[in-house]
């Protein structure tokens, strides 16, 4: 189904989340701000899509083991900052 406030309204009803709560959320200025800044932001780095990792400003593209995948980023993360191996 589509991700439309009403399908996501329904979603917070099923999982017995407050739906004032999401409501009023959903028609706030802050939040539209959030958004806003976070939609901004992620045009600035060109982000591809969700979810995304970005480690030290450097997108962390994995794609199958995440764990090992990220301690090969965090080792290479130190040598790249003289840091030694802990």
């Amino acid at each position: 189904a589509p991700l439309t406030t009403q399908f996501i309204g329904q979603t917070v009803k099923k999982l017995g989340l407050d739906a004032a709560a999401f409501d009023r959320d959903v028609r706030s200025d802050a939040v539209a701000d959030v958004v806003a800044r976070d939609k901004k932001q992620g045009r600035e780095v060109q982000l591809k899509g969700t979810p995304s990792i970005f480690i030290n400003g450097r997108e962390f593209n994995y794609q199958t083991d995440l764990s090992r995948e990220l301690k090969e980023w965090f080792a290479l993360e130190r040598k790249l900052h003289g840091q030694a191996k802990p």
